[in-house]
């Protein structure tokens, strides 16, 4: 009774326990020490490059058979190794059924880590690759949004798009989902320059498939336009030298907005009034402005159109 409460009195002492710890110690280094054999898992990170191939996920995990000492394994397990492998480099691949035998992979890895001889194999033999035949299909890139100008400010000219297309590269059955490539504009402040903005591509749509961009450079000239008008007499033309004709009104108003700067050197000579004759049941011609600079906007002819009568 007395031994046993000094055995007691000595497990809980400070001797005691330094004598666990160190006990501890000693079993757990010549346990770790000792050879095994086990699974320890391994990440495989794919590349693909070119249009033809789809990765449907960036990496797969595996399992490797793995004999080396307890510290190793401890360590693999707890540190996995990453293996690198561009698809281009499979000795053969079927995209209805792509795979990757474990062989190969042991190959693989011993390339990538020559001092390493430990793995005899991966689980399984033969590993399903995550890959699929892409498709490709070409977009004209659309604005999300419009520019937004300043008060009396318009544009001079057309935008001007950095690519004219875009192209996805997908499974067939996600690219059908895809209506169009969309672009939102970065900016929401009133314009009143030249200006080049950047538009980048929804994340919801980015993420669908793999773009050729997902950001296209937008851009245009602005100027402050004004407003003017003219009376202008209207003009027949390719009337038949046998026929004379009279025209209600003989006159129309044409009004419209260009650049400060081009106003000054139009005036009402710059303008015709057109109506080109061409018989018909209702009597009445449409009118064509002509001499119009090519920045003109917001055209209106008032009337746009005129009646005429075959004088006798």
């Amino acid at each position: 009774m007395v031994k046993q409460l000094g055995s007691k009195r000595f497990l809980w002492s400070k001797q005691g326990l330094l004598f666990l710890l160190f006990a501890s110690v000693i079993w757990t280094i010549n346990t770790l020490s000792k050879s095994y054999s086990t699974l320890v898992p391994v990440t495989v990170k794919l590349h693909a490059s070119g249009d033809a191939v789809l990765l449907l996920a960036p990496s797969l995990d595996v399992q490797a058979q793995m004999t080396a000492s307890g510290f190793s394994i401890l360590y693999r397990k707890t540190f996995p190794r990453l293996i690198r492998l561009d698809v281009s480099q499979l000795p053969e691949l079927d995209l209805n059924n792509p795979r990757l035998q474990s062989l190969f992979l042991v190959d693989v890895y011993k390339q990538q880590y020559p001092s390493a001889n430990d793995v005899e194999r991966f689980i399984p033999l033969s590993i399903p690759l995550p890959l699929a035949r892409a498709a490709k299909r070409t977009f004209i890139p659309e604005l999300n949004n419009s520019i937004i100008l300043a008060e009396g400010y318009q544009l001079t000219a057309p935008l001007r798009i950095s690519q004219d297309s875009v192209y996805a590269v997908a499974a067939a059955s996600v690219l059908d989902s895809i209506v169009a490539a969309v672009f939102d504009l970065s900016t929401d402040v009133p314009l009143k320059e030249d200006f080049r903005l950047r538009a980048y591509m929804p994340d919801s749509l980015s993420r669908m498939a793999r773009w050729s961009t997902t950001h296209i450079d937008v851009s245009g000239t602005v100027d402050r336009y004004s407003a003017i008008s003219f009376d202008l007499p209207v003009v027949l033309t390719q009337v038949p030298d046998s026929l004379r004709l009279a025209l209600s009104p003989k006159k129309v108003k044409v009004k419209f907005a260009a650049p400060l700067a081009e106003l000054k050197a139009i005036n009402a000579s710059s303008l015709t009034a057109e109506a080109t004759y061409s018989p018909n049941d209702s009597g009445v011609l449409t009118i064509r402005v002509n001499g119009l600079p090519p920045t003109a906007k917001q055209l209106i002819v008032t009337p746009s159109s005129v009646n005429y009568l075959i004088v006798e």
